[in-house]
């Protein structure tokens, strides 16, 4: 009987299916096995601007897939991407990497960085994180301009120092009375 199971091709068959099935079952931390992650996502404005802030053809964007774990300030770059011609806020990014090259305590954060004019105009002021045990996150990270983008704004015409005169923005008139505007004038304490 033995020797008839040697013989059978139906049992090479099952044995074969049964290797490469073992073979299949090798732990998921081996690099050649995985996938390769992807965290997609936009670069929006974190705060409204005075006037929309038009990049120039010269403008480039830089978004970084960072390894914070050892803080910010020290952080190693694990992939990046760049744009250039930027495009207009917000603008798209798209970063890949190998979780399995990475060390456990590896923690992941996006950064974005829009140079133009031959300044810096827009940053990311803390690194927006990511989950790593993810294989596709889509993540929002928010861009605020340095002092060279409103630097610049200022110059434009129409824009005026004072925030409240935005060009294209309508002022209005109020048309509740002064006296009920004013804070009153009791203080009501909280009863215990």
């Amino acid at each position: 009987m033995t020797v008839r199971w040697i013989l059978d091709p139906k049992a090479w068959l099952t044995l074969a299916v049964l290797v490469l099935v073992a073979a299949c079952g090798r732990s998921v931390d081996d690099p050649m096995q995985q996938q390769p992650h992807v965290v997609r996502g936009m670069a929006v404005h974190v705060a409204p601007l005075p006037v929309p802030l038009t990049l120039s053809g010269e403008a480039r964007v830089v978004a970084e897939l960072l390894d914070v774990s050892a803080g910010e300030a020290d952080a190693q770059v694990i992939a990046s991407q760049e744009l250039q011609p930027a495009g207009q806020v917000p603008l798209p990014l798209e970063l890949r990497y190998r979780p399995g090259e990475l060390g456990e305590a590896a923690a992941l954060a996006v950064r974005v960085t829009v140079h133009d004019r031959g300044e810096t105009f827009l940053v990311t002021e803390t690194a927006k994180p990511v989950d790593r045990r993810l294989a596709s996150e889509i993540v929002e990270v928010g861009l605020s301009p340095t002092q060279a983008a409103l630097d610049y704004l200022a110059t434009l015409p129409g824009v005026e120092e004072d925030a409240q005169d935005v060009p294209g923005v309508p002022t209005f008139e109020s048309e509740v009375p002064e006296d009920l505007l004013e804070p009153p004038g009791d203080v009501i304490e909280p009863t215990p």
